[in-house]
């Protein structure tokens, strides 16, 4: 009796992962190149995303407190994909800080991490909003969970890290 889940015995599984890596590779191009191409993007669609989101989150900050934008600093913000450069904006009046990314000193933040798999083929990343009691200050707060998960060429799901915001 053949255990379940055991594909390396599948003739035909064993085919059906080779071709699509071949097809894959044919597509894609060097794994090299894509992944410099890939990296590069990714890096400025989250430096761009980023920034938005400042811009929104500031807007809407003034808004509820009468204050005005004054400008943006730069800031240097290290990630896996390497550091991302960003503008974060200011206020005039008041002393408007952004929710969503960490103290300008704290290198990391703080989440259990993996090193990426070579044959990573896609990743998701997910969020669930909950309660939750902080214990310095005895408040319940509303946080968020995030989690991302990569698929292998192997269609193996793997967790990459996870972290609360």
């Amino acid at each position: 009796m053949k255990k379940r889940g055991n594909s390396s015995n599948n003739p035909m599984e064993v085919w059906a992962k080779e071709a699509i890596k071949e097809k894959v590779a044919e597509v894609l191009g060097d794994t090299e190149e894509l992944n410099d191409f890939v990296g590069k993007r990714i890096k400025q669609l989250l430096e761009t995303l980023l920034n938005e989101l400042m811009v929104d989150h500031r807007r809407l900050f003034n808004e509820q407190n009468g204050d005005v934008g004054n400008g943006f600093y730069p800031r240097g913000f290290q990630t896996a994909l390497g550091k991302l450069n960003l503008e974060v904006p200011r206020t005039r009046i008041y002393n408007f800080k952004h929710s969503f990314l960490p103290c300008p000193y704290k290198r990391t933040y703080d989440f259990v991490q993996k090193e990426l798999l070579e044959d990573a083929f896609a990743l998701y990343i997910d969020g669930y909003r909950t309660q939750m009691k902080d214990k310095t200050q005895g408040k319940v707060k509303t946080v968020t969970i995030y989690t991302v998960i990569g698929i292998s060429l192997e269609w193996k799901k793997v967790l990459f890290g996870f972290y609360i915001e």
